[in-house]
């Protein structure tokens, strides 16, 4: 069976809701739990090397291709989500420095640091989903496989160059 674009990327946002899950509950259990290490050390896994994957499939494969299938509004849309990844990066150093010293934290810093993030994150793949991912189903055949290609291949090529 053939992945189509909308299942990739929608897979993506499945695993980013789950890491968005998993920095809530770092804000909800306290300090010492046994979870937290286990947790966090996943949350910065995911958000460290994942997440940026995810962000290029979309501003390099997706939203050049999508562009002539969106109205204005839409369009709109797609420049915010865009600034939205700039916002997202400029926080991620934050989130992962937070991450690696999470024994050290109390459930406010924790807070102080996790909501704003998840927050954006959760309502900008809402957004996608809503504005963005229903167009998918304009574009060609053609432009939809090329999609596949390069999200794979990302991935592919991003577990080549990881430290072995």
């Amino acid at each position: 069976m053939t992945e189509t674009p909308f299942e990739l990327l929608m897979a993506c946002h499945a695993r980013i809701r789950r890491y968005c899950g998993g920095l809530q509950a770092l804000c909800e259990v306290e300090p010492g739990d046994p979870r937290i290490e286990a947790t966090a050390q996943s949350c910065h896994r995911y958000f460290g090397e994942a997440l940026h994957l995810h962000a290029q499939d979309e501003d390099s494969s997706l939203l050049p291709r999508l562009e002539m299938h969106l109205s204005a509004p839409q369009l709109e849309v797609a420049k915010q989500l865009t600034e939205q990844h700039g916002m997202l990066d400029a926080q991620t150093p934050g989130v992962l420095q937070a991450l690696s010293q999470i024994a050290g934290l109390s459930l406010a810093e924790r807070r102080a640091v996790f909501e704003p993030y998840w927050t954006l994150l959760l309502a900008h793949i809402h957004l996608e989903e809503e504005w963005l991912f229903p167009s998918i189903s304009k574009m060609s055949q053609e432009e939809r496989g090329q999609i596949v290609v390069e999200i794979r291949a990302r991935r592919t090529q991003d577990q080549q160059q990881a430290p072995q």
